[in-house]
C-alpha cells in the first residue's frame, strides 16, 4: 500500500566514462567519486523518477518534501534511489 504522508527522495545516478577518457582519469572516475556535469539535469532527472513512483510508493509526488540528486562518472552505470517515510 502507498505511503501517504511526507516523503524523501534521494538519486544517486552513475553515469558511464567517455572511452576517450585518459588512464589517470580514468582511474578517478573510476572511484564514483568524480561529478557528472553533463546532459540530463538533475531536477529532471529527479522528476522523471519521482513521477514513476507515483502509486508504488506514494500515493503522489507532491509528498515528496525534501530530497536531492546526486551525478557522478563509474566503471557501472545505473540509478540508485533511497526513499524513506518521514514522521
Amino acid at each position: 500500500m502507498p505511503w501517504r504522508g511526507p516523503v524523501l527522495l534521494r538519486v544517486t545516478a552513475y553515469f558511464q566514462i567517455p572511452k576517450s577518457t585518459p588512464k589517470k582519469r580514468r582511474a578517478e572516475m573510476e572511484t564514483e567519486c568524480v561529478w557528472y556535469p553533463h546532459r540530463i539535469d538533475g531536477d529532471n532527472l529527479w522528476k522523471i523518477i519521482a513521477d514513476a513512483l507515483n502509486g508504488l510508493v506514494y500515493v503522489d509526488d507532491g509528498q515528496v518534501v525534501n530530497g536531492h540528486v546526486l551525478k557522478y562518472y563509474s566503471p557501472r552505470p545505473r540509478v540508485e534511489i533511497e526513499i524513506e517515510e518521514l514522521a
